[in-house]
């Protein structure tokens, strides 16, 4: 009675080849695909877990598969992009799939950037999704126009959503289009394995991501395990920021600590972590331990 979607499986940059990423072009139009099949089933619940996404169109793609429409002044409906979503003058939903006002639909991320604005998806993360410095100022305004036309036909605000820029604003979609409940992907995840208790016997955490930046800040997964404030080792590629600015006793860029760059640090990642690890894990004392324990 319950479907697990993972929005990168349909519009994850790991499925455009490098040289063709652009933002502007790339649509949740197949996320909404699997939504609707989902809702086919007759699921009572959908879990949406955003991140990783080649796109930043706001979900409007994922909104057009599940039934809404979008005009332009002209009155021809057609599926938005991210550099398109300025053409958009009208948002109609009657036609939306009927399954969306009886299931209820959770959006998790782990992020907490809102739709628009410094922190935005199109100022954080458009640029390592293949857009141009060029392109930002128009997809970042293309957004701002979908958030208004949500407001104005919808009745929806999704401008100052915590989580509203995860996945190309695919955060505030869900939201806007869906229904949906906005949560932290890292608190989910924790509570299914009961992350607190196994922190609490732990003497040291270890953990990490391929670049440790100041996205990394913005609630990642990183920042949840730090937030148990146990002893704990960041690894990574490479590194943006110190361990106290991150809040770790360490980071571990296997960059700086092996000199292994570019590509090869992807092909010998395996050994690189193992070896780094290793070695500064032998650098450490043991915990003290009371007579008896």
């Amino acid at each position: 009675d319950r479907a697990v979607i993972e929005t990168s499986a349909a519009c994850g940059l790991h499925l455009v080849p490098e040289a063709r990423r652009h933002p502007g072009v790339t649509t949740t139009l197949g996320v909404g695909m699997l939504v609707d099949d989902a809702l086919s089933h007759g699921v009572e619940s959908i879990t949406l877990l955003l991140g990783g996404s080649a796109t930043n169109d706001g979900g409007a793609g994922m909104a057009a598969a599940l039934g809404y429409r979008f005009y332009s002044k002209e009155g021809y409906p057609f599926v938005p992009a991210g550099e398109s979503l300025w053409l958009v003058d009208r948002i109609a939903g009657p036609e939306r799939h009927p399954g969306l006002a009886t299931t209820r639909i959770t959006a998790l991320c782990d992020v907490d950037n809102p739709l628009t604005g410094p922190r935005g998806a199109t100022y954080t993360y458009a640029a390592q999704k293949g857009a141009s410095p060029e392109d930002l100022e128009s997809l970042e305004a293309n957004l701002l126009h979908l958030a208004k036309l949500l407001r104005r036909d919808l009745g929806i605000d999704v401008l100052e959503l915590e989580g509203g820029g995860a996945a190309g604003g695919l955060g505030a979609g869900a939201v806007g289009f869906l229904g949906a409940r906005l949560g932290r992907g890292t608190e989910g995840l924790f509570e299914a394995v009961n992350f607190s208790g196994l922190a609490e016997k732990a003497d040291l955490i270890i953990t990490g991501e391929g670049k440790i930046d100041r996205q990394t800040l913005h609630g990642k997964v990183v920042c949840g395990v730090l937030s148990h404030h146990r002893p704990t080792i960041a690894v990574c590629g490479t590194s943006e920021i110190t361990a106290g600015e991150l809040g770790a006793d360490a980071i571990l860029a296997l960059d700086r600590e092996t000199g292994v760059r570019g590509t090869d640090l992807f092909t010998y990642a395996g050994r690189l972590l193992e070896e780094t690890v290793e070695r500064h894990l032998r650098t450490l004392k043991p915990p003290s331990r009371r007579r008896g324990a």
